[in-house]
């Protein structure tokens, strides 16, 4: 699916830019062009589908991006971020254009990656799960945002994957993997898009903004993770741009809560609102639902929320029971309904 975005753009608008890289720009006929030849490639020496998800060896991020498209183009899911999978050095690019076999609608039940999870334990990702990540991203936190969506380093590995899916899904310029310093150097320049972070990175950002600094309108943060300290919220929301989403979801169960940074005057620990497809109980040690504003132990459930761990049947056990996902987070539900973090259970 997330191959077939690039595709469609390559179609409709070939010349705008799929990638900017710290040394280029990649225009979506290009990095479509790149992604075939490689799909061809890698079928060539056998790669199918029901072979297991496969992990990319390479140096080269470039060729690393083009080769995880590759394997989605053959609909064979990609181990990202550490997850095991079957390693595969990557293919170099050289060599005449070629065609990959003719592509199929997935099976949305198939697998489109595998993560690490929380508990290190990996997580699959369903092509269902991904296309309701990237609906719920393009009609929340990033509505409306076209340009150049930076990815910061340190991404948790769902945030990474939602945020290449959503982008490209709407014709987006990806960014991938840059520092705070290398983020500031582009503020002033870019078309302004949406800078995806965590509460760390955000607080390198600001710090890292020079005196002086013209941060074009228009640039939208999205704060990946809990832990956002209000106080860097308020610096970055006068230094940066006043428009600051929060998003919080483990691996396990993506999207759960999201929110403005503004909403942590009212509440330390504000993670966001629920959205309207996904239940997010609060539990007290018996499994009842504790009253509003009183803390207990946070499950969540809905269509964002994986089945269980890959081949983990223990862990499985521990962690998904009903169909929802234990997260192990203390956590209250105020009676307005803002979801607010304590900490671990």
């Amino acid at each position: 699916m997330m191959d077939a975005y690039v595709r469609d753009f390559a179609r409709w608008t070939p010349r705008a830019p799929a990638l900017r890289l710290a040394d280029r720009r990649v225009s979506y006929a290009e990095l479509d062009a790149d992604v075939e030849r490689q799909a061809a490639a890698l079928a060539a020496q056998g790669l199918a589908p029901g072979g297991g998800a496969v992990a990319v060896s390479t140096d080269d991020p470039y060729l690393r991006q083009v080769t995880e498209l590759a394997l989605s183009r053959l609909e064979i899911a990609a181990a990202l971020h550490g997850a095991a999978g079957v390693p595969l050095q990557a293919p170099s690019l050289a060599g005449p254009p070629s065609r990959a076999p003719p592509a199929r609608l997935p099976d949305p039940d198939g697998l489109a990656a595998v993560l690490p999870g929380a508990q290190g334990a990996p997580v699959g990702v369903t092509w269902r799960r991904l296309e309701r990540m990237v609906f719920t991203a393009l009609r929340t936190c990033c509505a409306g945002r076209q340009g150049t969506w930076i990815a910061a380093d340190q991404l948790p590995p769902m945030a990474a994957l939602g945020l290449a899916a959503a982008g490209w899904s709407g014709g987006a310029a990806i960014a991938p993997d840059f520092a705070a310093g290398e983020i500031r150097e582009r503020l002033e320049t870019l078309p302004p898009g949406v800078i995806w972070t965590t509460p760390a990175g955000l607080a390198d950002l600001v710090q890292a903004l020079p005196a002086g600094i013209r941060v074009l309108p228009e640039w939208r943060v999205v704060c990946c993770g809990p832990g956002l300290d209000p106080a860097v919220a308020r610096q970055a929301r006068l230094d940066l741009t006043p428009d600051i989403h929060l998003l919080y979801g483990p691996e396990e169960a993506a999207f759960t809560a999201i929110g403005t940074a503004a909403d942590l005057e009212g509440a330390a620990g504000f993670a966001g609102w629920v959205p309207s497809d996904t239940e997010a109980m609060i539990l007290d040690a018996r499994g009842d639902a504790v009253a509003p504003g009183e803390a207990g132990e946070l499950r969540i459930a809905g269509p964002r929320v994986a089945s269980g761990y890959l081949d983990d049947a223990a862990a499985s056990a521990v962690r998904f029971l009903g169909g929802a996902f234990r997260t192990g987070q203390l956590a209250s539900k105020l009676p307005d309904g803002r979801l607010v973090l304590h900490g671990a259970a």
